[in-house]
């Protein structure tokens, strides 16, 4: 992350940022809903979205955060642990 740089992230994935300088870091952090135009701005600055969508999250991690939602018991979990279940291994 350079200086003057714009990056996008969707922190509902894993993620994490290591600075291994010696000088401090200050970043500017916007938490946001995405929309058709938010879109347009990152796609237009070179976002690969479809290669976002490819990614997807490993099914080692996807096991790690289904089981830390049931642990936190919060009353959005059960809406998080249906969109990380996999649709063949859901209950019918």
């Amino acid at each position: 992350m350079k200086n003057g740089e714009c990056w996008y992230i969707d922190a509902d994935r894993p993620h994490h940022v290591t600075n291994e300088s010696s000088s401090d870091r200050i970043h500017i952090v916007v938490d946001c809903g995405r929309n058709a135009g938010s879109d347009d701005v990152f796609r237009a600055a070179g976002y690969d979205f479809d290669g976002e969508a490819r990614r997807g999250v490993d099914p080692h991690t996807r096991r790690q955060m289904i089981e830390e939602l049931r642990r936190m018991n919060t009353p959005v979990a059960p809406q998080l642990i249906e969109k990380l279940t996999p649709p063949a291994s859901r209950a019918t």
